[in-house]
């Protein structure tokens, strides 16, 4: 199952000093305006984050759309035992998000 991750935090980095950051909307969608320059991107969401190192970023007059799909992902423990009760769920849920 993947969600958007709203109010995820994304980060642009010049060096090791923060030069600009912004959050994710209530829908998973940011916008930021930034100058010209080489940027780590790092972007961190409630359990996790996706760093993207050094991208030149930034022309003058344009703008970019980049889509990092800052997607959640369960991830389930193979040791971890389920029960046929959490499997049937897991299931219900997963039709549920398709529609």
């Amino acid at each position: 199952m993947h969600k958007k991750l709203p109010g995820s935090t994304i980060c642009f980095l010049e060096g090791d000093s923060l030069k600009f950051s912004t959050r994710a909307d209530k829908r998973g969608y940011y916008e930021i305006k930034i100058k010209r320059g080489v940027y780590s991107i790092i972007a961190e969401g409630s359990r996790g984050s996706l760093l993207i190192p050094r991208v030149l970023l930034g022309q003058m007059g344009c703008s970019m759309n980049i889509d990092m799909k800052l997607l959640r992902h369960y991830v389930f423990i193979h040791s971890m035992q389920l029960t046929r009760k959490d499997i049937r769920q897991i299931k219900k849920n997963r039709k549920r998000s398709k529609h």
